[in-house]
């Protein structure tokens, strides 16, 4: 596992490496995740639901496709460190832990719709792996749109995910579950920068004898 993350805080330089090529562009990523849990389970005269709230953070980067006002359509992938804590009464009521970590794996497809001026506009679906950090956790499946609203170097982008069934992150509960998160956040694309922009340099001249 500390594998996994050295290699997670690694990312964001290794994006700026491969964005070098340009055939990839490289961004790191922060933001605020916000966690809604709804767990039912049967009764005698039908089911009974209680839902529980939750914030946290994330932290990463990840590579994309270029894309623009001629090729709008692009794919990315991202890593990222993602953390978040439950409300105290998921401990009364469930007996369940309140802390939970992932490392999130992304594969993503974008769709750029205002692509022309200073401002920018994308839309994204895309699908996340939350592979467990943590003791007597599980990781889960989660699918989820973004929007991505840019200028020049960075983006804010807001996104929305969910899932549903019986693979609860926690592994001391025992019913149907049900899981939305919404994220804001920022992208920064190094590439774009001054200072971390790649020129090349010209070849040095030879000269015989």
């Amino acid at each position: 596992m500390k594998y996994a993350l050295l290699s997670l805080l690694c990312l964001p330089t290794m994006a700026m490496a491969q964005a070098k090529s340009h055939l990839l562009e490289g961004f790191a990523q922060a933001g605020y995740v916000h966690e809604l849990w709804v767990i039912s389970r049967n009764v005698a005269n039908g089911y009974a639901a209680q839902s529980y709230n939750g914030n946290g953070f994330y932290i990463g980067g990840g590579l994309r496709t270029p894309i623009d006002s001629a090729k709008r359509l692009g794919f990315a992938a991202s890593a990222d460190y993602l953390a978040y804590n439950m409300q105290a009464s998921l401990a009364t009521d469930e007996r369940a832990q309140r802390q939970y970590a992932f490392l999130r794996l992304v594969p993503a497809v974008n769709y750029m719709i205002k692509g022309k001026g200073k401002f920018t506009f994308t839309a994204q679906a895309n699908a996340s792996y939350l592979a467990s950090l943590r003791d007597n956790q599980d990781g889960y499946l989660q699918y989820g749109f973004k929007g991505l609203f840019g200028y020049k170097a960075y983006e804010v982008v807001v996104g929305f995910h969910f899932t549903q069934g019986n693979n609860i992150p926690s592994g001391d509960i025992k019913a149907s579950w049900h899981e939305q998160s919404l994220t804001v956040g920022a992208a920064c694309y190094l590439g774009r920068i001054r200072g971390f922009q790649y020129t090349a340099r010209p070849a040095r001249k030879t000269t015989k004898g």
